[in-house]
């Protein structure tokens, strides 16, 4: 696959599940990148406890069988999720589905939390011609946390694909 061809959306939801859904259904026939600033949580499922009868609640990003989620894990409460990625894993455009996903499938697409592991930031590294590159997708806050911390904490990695995000900057004057 050219890497040139790569389709991405980006949208900022503001915590909409609705919006999240029908951007997740409405793009997988056509988008293989898709970027979600400000994501709701919701339940996904229960899962199995031996503390409660009714399993312990998994709260996370909206999921599609489609889509691969990518995003930060939340430590507590107050650890709340500002950028999400979804790479499409169902791509079906006039039938060429397990061609494009065997493409897609070869880039290896992998959440780089060892390098940065911040709620407002998601590098998510790729393999492509025997090299790693990377997409970014940063989220800042009027606080300009996801800035602060990219300048206090320099990352030393070549072949950025794509940074793009949400970058709520007001200028002074």
């Amino acid at each position: 696959m050219n890497i040139k061809s790569l389709k991405i959306f980006s949208q900022n939801v503001r915590k909409n599940k609705i919006l999240t859904d029908t951007i997740l259904k409405t793009q997988k026939s056509t988008t293989n990148i898709i970027f979600i600033q400000e994501p709701p949580r919701s339940l996904i499922k229960y899962t199995p406890s031996s503390s409660s009868p009714k399993g312990e609640a998994l709260i996370n990003a909206s999921s599609h069988p489609n889509w691969t989620c990518f995003s930060h894990e939340p430590t507590n409460q107050e650890d709340i999720l500002r950028v999400t990625t979804y790479i499409n894993r169902k791509l079906d455009i006039l039938r060429i589905t397990t061609y494009i996903n065997r493409k897609l499938d070869k880039l290896r697409f992998t959440l780089r939390s060892d390098l940065i592991n911040h709620r407002d930031i998601n590098l998510i590294s790729y393999n492509i011609q025997d090299k790693e590159a990377f997409v970014l997708k940063i989220y800042s806050n009027i606080s300009q946390t996801a800035i602060k911390y990219l300048c206090d904490n320099p990352l030393n990695i070549n072949n950025v694909l794509i940074i793009t995000g949400d970058f709520n900057i007001r200028d002074s004057d």
